[in-house]
């Protein structure tokens, strides 16, 4: 491999790992999903009991939308692995442009439950509420949104996902450069 191969080999690699969210691009979003309730506070969650939660889904697209399915997703062991641990039909519910629904669940959080613990008060998790729905011209979508959950009670754990990357990015420049520093002693040495 050419010096110049390998530096355009790092600068690529470079490139994708610092734009990964824009190289997996994201649709424009269609519902918005909101967390009803509490105020502006955390959203306390005891592990190992059931907690009522509400959710506003608002159709902010420019069509209607029918609602087909709920799901709720969780991470219990902060392995980057999603676990489905609610699901329920939403019955085709029709949303006009602007309109909104509630939809009210009972969450059952697991009682062996890891969670973060990065502001010294209640350990955090990050519930995924993922809702899909067709459009009036038959497309079915899903929106997932994001919402952080106290829960006093879990395991406190570190995600490990993160490092992972982390590390796998560090492995390639170190390759990479290993490899451009080789190439540049090799077209640089006297003949």
């Amino acid at each position: 491999m050419s010096y110049r191969q390998t530096v355009l080999f790092v600068l690529v690699v470079v490139f994708l790992i610092v734009n990964a969210s824009l190289v997996n691009g994201k649709s424009p979003t269609q519902l918005q999903i909101v967390m009803v309730g509490q105020g502006q506070g955390p959203f306390l969650v005891p592990a190992g009991q059931t907690t009522e939660l509400k959710f506003e889904i608002l159709n902010v697209a420019s069509m209607d939308v029918y609602l087909i399915q709920g799901d709720v997703f969780l991470d219990p062991s902060l392995n980057g692995s999603l676990v489905d641990i609610h699901s329920e039909s939403l019955g085709n519910f029709h949303l006009n442009y602007l309109q909104s629904a509630i939809w009210t669940i009972n969450l059952e959080m697991p009682s062996k439950i890891q969670a973060v613990n990065s502001t010294n008060s209640y350990p955090l998790v990050v519930l995924v509420v993922q809702v899909t729905y067709s459009t009036a011209i038959g497309l079915e979508e899903s929106q997932r949104e994001q919402f952080a959950l106290s829960v006093p009670g879990a395991n406190v754990g570190h995600p490990n996902t993160l490092t992972w990357v982390a590390t796998v990015a560090v492995v390639i420049v170190l390759v990479a450069s290993v490899l451009a520093y080789r190439a540049y002693r090799k077209t640089s040495k006297p003949r």
